[in-house]
């Protein structure tokens, strides 16, 4: 045919007959009519062998050449024939070519032409689905196969088939928008069966190769693209919102797959992709959080839609009759009997809706994936922040598994529901159980798989609080709400028993004190912690028992401003757990006042120091003291270091005095119990505070007190001297030195009122301590 044309239009081009005639144009005309019905048919016979791609592409550049060359178009120039009506015809024939060449292993020059084809295809009105499936065929081959090839590397590179994808996608969308196409499909149902055959694509060429060149990422990125066009396409939303009742414009899946099947491929092939160390690189989180957040959604709308009511057809006295009925047969009926029907019949759910199967999926599908997201979490041991995303999610999955149709049990109880712009939660820990009559916030379909996944969320973010400051500012809110969400469920459901209560509360207070701790909001912080119900679940053994009851004694603590000490028989704490606790108390304390929160300091001081107390009557049972009782965290902090703390944390003059008169009681108190057991026993005042400590609490309380007479609080400061002289005794002989002008300061305040003192200078002092220098002065 090529042949015969080039012949005809040769003795056309040479004849002197027709030149200068009409006839020679119309001889001319039909000649390359005639080649472009020739190359047409050999175009389409050799696209249809898959073993004739390098001919193929030859006939298609004949083709494309004739149309030119009837346009009287010699320059060859592609964009020339934009806005022709051939450019329909044009984008076609560019992308058989480019089909053909990247088949043919020309992949660079392949691409080449498809985004040539695109480009036609765009500047029309209505881009071709069509060159824009070969584009992203092309553009897969040359990332996948031309870096392998070696073929124009420095051009593999810079080629991105997801780039090239979310481009093409974006001028469809615009393209087209609500309308209709010529196939009777929006342009987001032909997009959805587009992904079904990407998705081949990639897996064929995956599965082709031993070496991964990208199929992994090529294929996930396929699969979320195709589940958040599930939320972009106006006719799968108006059939999840009016159900099977609403009808709507397809009656089978467009792609052929519900939205929980994607998603199920896409978790099993990103797993693998985890589990193979080569491929780790090519699987991002963001993008797993992502498309599982696009689910969600879809989820919710199932939720929160209103299904239009059904007209009855039946009349009003027919509809009496049946009421009759039904009073009359549960009024024969036992109250159990009638609780197991209303059970089976009263309640549908949102899984068992024909359009919801269809579009979303089966309910068996929302219970795998809510286990496999508890599974997945553990592969990303290094990323906790995700690892804590996942577990939230596996949360939502679970509760929405059991959604009720029209019932919305799940509404605000999800993590996703929840927003950083609302009240801060925290748990309350004075509940215990739904004893106390009162309504506890939690959904009736949750259990201790959800409330677990909860806790393993919060934990898993303050594992790497750097990670999750990174990724979320409101990172320590989130996880607040989750731990009071998680409480609520557990008691609601009371998912533990007496002796898991006494494991799972001391862990919730543990988290819920870390993260109001990074808040960063000292008045929140405090609010939280004023009840004492949290430190208290800290502290006890017993932590099962109804909070916000006074101590059995009734005494108020002298250094707390709320009841923390428990009685001394209901606290049996494990030694190795009291020095964990005391750890863990003490970190938050010093985390708290670098994060600028000193009254939250303060308070987790006091109750380190009332611990301190509580472990030495534990263990000498209230009267004497041994070695064991100095219990110690670490190497360097002690009941002396935490109360000298305090010291420098006060913020006013009665605070500082009343630390100073509780360690004066501690002192005299082990004084006295030295006294008793002859000098010999085991209350040793060295046991509880160092010399150097001592030294420094006689020095500080002397020059506060000096401090304090140049101010005229006379009162405070003979309260202070009177600490200071108490110390005397027990300090180093350097500073009982100073006894004689430390006696006549006191004197003198008890004489005359106004009289003034200077204090010691800090340099004169500060030799005197071994252990770590002087507080200064006041």
């Amino acid at each position: 045919a090529l042949s015969s044309s080039a012949k005809l239009s040769a003795v056309a081009s040479e004849s002197t007959l027709f030149e200068g005639s009409d006839k020679a144009e119309n001889l001319r005309s039909c000649l390359l009519q005639e080649s472009r019905t020739q190359f047409s048919r050999a175009l389409a016979l050799y696209h249809c062998a898959d073993d004739r791609h390098e001919i193929c592409h030859r006939w298609a550049d004949f083709l494309i050449e004739s149309l030119q060359l009837a346009r009287g178009d010699s320059n060859g120039a592609a964009g020339s024939l934009a806005g022709t009506g051939n450019d329909e015809s044009l984008a076609e024939l560019f992308s058989i070519k480019a089909y053909s060449l990247s088949m043919s292993g020309e992949y660079t020059l392949g691409l080449r032409t498809a985004r040539k084809a695109w480009e036609i295809s765009e500047r029309s009105n209505h881009p071709s689905i069509h060159s824009f499936g070969i584009l992203f065929h092309a553009a897969l081959r040359q990332e996948t196969r031309g870096a392998a090839s070696g073929e124009n590397s420095a051009h593999a590179s810079s080629c991105d088939a997801l780039l090239e994808l979310d481009s093409a996608i974006s001028c469809l969308l615009q393209a087209y928008g609500g309308k209709t196409m010529e196939s009777g499909s929006s342009i987001g149902e032909e997009l959805m069966e587009s992904f079904k055959t990407f998705c081949r694509s990639c897996t064929s060429m995956e599965h082709e190769k031993k070496e991964d060149f990208g199929g992994s990422r090529l294929i996930l990125g396929v699969q979320e693209r195709w589940m958040k066009m599930f939320g972009r396409t106006d006719s799968i939303i108006y059939l999840l919102k009016n159900g099977a009742q609403g009808g709507g414009s397809f009656t089978e899946m467009p792609g052929g797959a519900a939205l929980l099947t994607i998603l199920r491929n896409y978790l099993d092939q990103f797993q693998r992709a985890m589990s193979v160390k080569s491929s780790r690189g090519a699987v991002h989180p963001q993008a797993l959080d992502d498309a599982l957040e696009s689910v969600l959604y879809m989820i919710r709308i199932v939720r929160d839609r209103k299904l239009p009511k059904k007209k009855s057809t039946t009349s009003k006295a027919t509809q009496k009759k049946k009421q009759k009925k039904q009073k009359a047969l549960s009024d024969s009926v036992r109250i159990d009997d009638d609780d197991e029907m209303s059970s089976a019949t009263d309640y549908t759910l949102v899984w068992d809706d024909r359009a919801t199967n269809m579009i979303i999926g089966q309910h068996a599908d929302c219970i795998w994936i809510a286990e496999q997201l508890w599974s997945m979490a553990s592969l990303f041991s290094s990323d906790k922040w995700t690892m804590s995303q996942l577990y939230a999610k596996s949360h939502d999955f679970a509760l929405l598994s059991e959604e009720e149709e029209g019932a919305k049990l799940t509404d605000g109880y999800l993590d996703c529901d929840y927003g950083c712009t609302t009240d801060m939660q925290a748990p309350d820990f004075c509940r215990s159980g739904t004893s106390d009559g009162d309504e506890i916030s939690a959904s009736t379909l949750s259990s201790e798989f959800s409330s677990w996944c909860l806790v393993m969320s919060a934990a898993s973010a303050v594992d790497d609080i750097e990670g999750a400051k990174a990724a979320n500012k409101d990172w320590a809110k989130l996880c607040l709400h989750r731990l009071a969400l998680a409480y609520n469920e557990m008691e609601v459901n009371e998912l533990h028993d007496e002796q898991n209560r006494k494991e799972v509360r001391p862990m919730l207070a543990h988290l819920t004190l870390r993260c109001l701790v990074e808040l960063g909001d000292d008045e929140r912080a405090r609010a939280v912690l004023s009840d004492g119900s949290l430190l208290k679940c800290l502290r006890e053994g017993n932590v099962a028992q109804e909070y916000g009851e006074e101590d059995g004694d009734g005494d108020a603590n002298t250094d707390s401003d709320f009841s923390v000490e428990p009685d001394i028989e209901s606290s049996n704490t494990d030694s190795t757990y009291a020095i964990n606790m005391l750890q863990n108390l003490y970190a938050n304390a010093a985390q708290a006042e670098t994060n600028g929160l000193p009254e939250t300091a303060k308070m987790l001081l006091r109750s380190c120091v009332a611990q301190f107390k509580e472990g030495s009557r534990n263990e000498s049972g209230g009267t004497q003291s041994t070695q064991t009782d100095q219990v110690s965290i670490g190497q360097l902090v002690s009941i002396g270091h935490i109360q000298r703390k305090q010291i420098e944390l006060a913020s006013d003059v009665q605070e500082t005095v009343a630390v100073f008169e509780a360690i004066d009681a501690s002192v005299m108190m082990a004084a006295d119990d030295v006294g008793e057991a002859g000098g010999n026993g085991g209350g040793d005042i060295d046991l509880l505070y160092t010399k150097d400590q001592l030294d420094w609490y006689a020095v500080e309380a002397h020059n506060r007190a000096c401090n304090l007479m140049s101010l005229g609080d006379i009162p405070n400061a003979s309260r202070l001297m009177a600490v200071a002289l108490n110390f005397l005794p027990f300090c180093s002989k350097a500073v009982a030195s100073y006894g004689g002008e430390m006696r006549n300061t006191y004197a003198k305040l008890s004489l005359d009122s106004g009289g003034r003192q200077q204090a010691f200078a800090h340099g004169n002092i500060v030799d005197l301590f071994s252990g770590g220098g002087g507080g200064g002065t006041s």
